[in-house]
């Protein structure tokens, strides 16, 4: 029917009162647990792991692993080019009137599971002989139109087949913008993801294979549809275009309705009514206008932990964003980490906390575990509003740029904490460092309706903070943000208390007179076995007005924690603290004593003694060519007790 391929059965409908509904189970078309292989042949639309309204009582697995999934369509705007129209499903497909679920007998049953070209990618590894593989556009791991697995699901992307190459190593240029599949989604098409244990429910989305998979797009969320909370690991890539840690609430739906968003852990809030014949006007619950409605206890929309979680070890990927695209809030955290443990070499662009031009309102957390580096860091999102807190963890790598803030627009609801440590696996080395946003600005009182930074108001937020400790070699700092509309409202500190770095006393972080970043940004020498060097630090903006009062501090602790590595199971050394406290004014950091065994889930930090700094410009209390409307202060040195 339609040129799809069901692994399970057809159910039927019936009208009852006026209205469409399910069948009977014993007519639903029900099978207790589906396989589909798939290794030639071509599909003309979608082929799918569940039924057509049927139900899958236990698993659905699917394996492709050649052939053609979809319809060959020429592009309208380019006749060389061509592209194919269908999906790959890890479960069934619904209707607008009906739920066909994959329903679980326990806890531990109704899982999916989706393998792209598995056996291929295996073959070819084992006897260096690459082959043929499935050729598809999309791939989800849910439903389409309606309903849902009730256990796990996993997405399992081994390599992609490009429709105009003969075989799976074979792959376009990186510069040519063209890629074997088109979008991966660990969630559902239209389909809300509900598992039946909503504390454990989360989509996975794994990509393998470094010169093996081209990916223009891959979500951890659903398009236009609802999960959890997510979790996407790309071991090795040979290209993707964006990584997201949400959903796609981009395209229209299509009836022509906009999409009402891909959330991670909230139901679809958004309806849209018709206004007149042709225009769609957002009629949204005036209950869940807010963060606070949103997250309220017993919230009708919340479910699962509303985790975002993005993991990459390896592989090309020139965008890398924490939350979604479009329309997909996620509520609880958005977790990255970037961290250079895969099979292939780690290239990645630019990496965001938050999402690209979706607001979320949950935290967002950039970490860098060990990596080469990247072109820019940015604690918040590309264009988007962030309810909640901002955290940049700075640990290893080169950048061109670091930001604190948003990228081109958008408003953070929240704090600000840049933290700048040596403790991994390559030297810190930093063109530019902002607390602040590169074009969008700031503000600790909040924002106007149309997004600008509040200039006056009651404080909501704690002021941004830059914590510089450890690092090689840095070029400029900056307490506010870069660009005229970069206007930070708020009291911005910036402190610098040095200790050795990691690298300190090791060849590879001996940085020539006249080094700079890949992206030509100059930056301080740095001798063998000294600490980092900075070569200028403004408490302002750089072309960017503070509203407010600046503070620069240069040595002015005695001591600070740095992080420990320790290894988990084994016994903690001497002289090593927990943790607590969001290292703010209202709560400061607080550092205990830790004894006993390490554990794998705690963090572990070390006091140190505060060195000095080396700084070889200047100091200076305001900003670069930026105004600073209110005071400027610049510490020097501990005042004697």
């Amino acid at each position: 029917k339609g040129g799809n391929v069901f692994t399970g059965g057809m159910g039927r409908l019936y009208a009852l009162d006026g209205k469409t509904v399910l069948t009977s189970w014993q007519e639903l078309g029900q099978c207790k647990q589906t396989v589909l292989n798939m290794t030639g042949g071509t599909v003309k639309s979608s082929v799918y792991g569940g039924g057509e309204i049927g139900i899958v009582a236990q698993t659905a697995t699917v394996n492709i692993d050649g052939g053609t999934v979809g319809t060959k369509v020429a592009d309208t705007e380019d006749a060389t080019k061509y592209y194919y129209f269908g999906s790959v499903f890890g479960g069934g497909k619904g209707s607008k009137e009906n739920i066909t679920d994959i329903s679980a007998a326990g806890t531990t049953q109704g899982n999916v599971e989706v393998h792209l070209n598995k056996t291929v990618a295996s073959d070819a590894v084992a006897s260096n002989v690459s082959k043929k593989g499935a050729i598809v556009n999309q791939v989800f791991g849910c439903n389409d139109m309606n309903g849902s697995p009730k256990g796990t699901v996993t997405v399992h992307v081994y390599a992609t087949q490009n429709a105009d190459k003969d075989d799976i190593s074979t792959k376009y240029d990186k510069e040519t913008n063209q890629f074997d599949v088109e979008a991966v989604y660990g969630g559902g098409n239209l389909a809300a993801y509900e598992p039946t244990n909503l504390e454990t429910g989360k989509t996975n989305v794994i990509i393998d294979g470094c010169g093996l998979t081209s990916i223009k797009q891959v979500y951890g969320g659903g398009n236009a549809a609802s999960t959890p909370a997510t979790n996407v690991t790309v071991n090795g890539t040979y290209e993707i275009l964006e990584l997201f840690g949400g959903g796609n609430g981009f395209d229209n739906l299509p009836d022509g309705k906009p999409n009402p968003g891909a959330n991670v852990g909230y139901k679809n809030y958004t309806i849209y009514t018709k206004d007149g014949e042709d225009k769609w006007v957002d009629s949204d619950d005036p209950a869940y206008d807010t963060k606070e409605e949103r997250t309220a206890p017993g919230s009708a929309i919340s479910y699962g932990t509303g985790q975002a979680s993005l993991n990459v070890y390896g592989g090309t990927i020139h965008r890398v964003f924490g939350g979604s695209n479009t329309k997909g809030n996620v509520r609880q955290t958005a977790v990255t980490l970037l961290d250079e443990d895969g099979a292939c070499e780690f290239c990645v662009d630019e990496a965001y906390g938050g999402g690209k031009s979706a607001p979320m309102d949950a935290e967002a957390k950039l970490m860098m575990a060990c990596i080469p580096g990247l072109r820019a860091a940015y604690g918040g999102a590309e264009a988007a509003a962030i309810k909640g807190n901002v955290t940049l963890n700075i640990t290893n790598g080169t950048f061109d740029r670091v930001f604190g803030g948003n990228n081109l627009s958008g408003t953070i609801d929240g704090s600000i904490t840049v933290n700048i440590e040596e403790v991994s696996c390559r030297p810190i080395i930093i063109g530019e460092l902002y607390g602040g946003g590169n074009l969008a600005g700031y503000s600790v009182n909040g924002y106007n309706d149309d997004g600008t930074p509040k200039e006056s108001g009651p404080k909501l937020y704690e002021d941004p903070q830059i914590n510089v400790m450890s690092f090689t070699s840095i070029g400029k700092i900056f307490g506010g943000g870069y660009g005229e509309r970069a206007t930070m409202v708020g009291n911005p500190t910036v402190n610098v208390n040095e200790v050795y770095g990691k690298w300190y006393n090791d060849n590879t972080s001996v940085v020539g007179e006249d080094a700079k970043t890949s992206g030509n940004y100059p930056i301080p020498s740095h001798d063998k076995g000294k600490m980092g060097a900075i070569h200028t630090v403004f408490g302002g903006g750089n072309a960017a007005k503070v509203m407010g009062n600046t503070t620069v501090n240069i040595a002015t602790l005695s001591d600070v924690y740095i992080m420990k590595q320790v290894t988990a199971g084994e016994d903690l050394p001497a002289d090593c603290y927990t943790r607590s406290g969001a290292g703010t004014t209202v709560s400061p950091y607080v550092y205990t004593p830790a004894t006993g065994t390490a554990s794998a889930n705690e963090t572990y930090y070390e006091k140190q003694n505060v060195l000095g700094v080396d700084i070889r410009d200047n100091v200076y209390g305001g900003g670069n060519n930026a105004e600073v409307t209110g005071n400027t202060s610049v510490n020097i040195g501990k005042k004697a007790e």
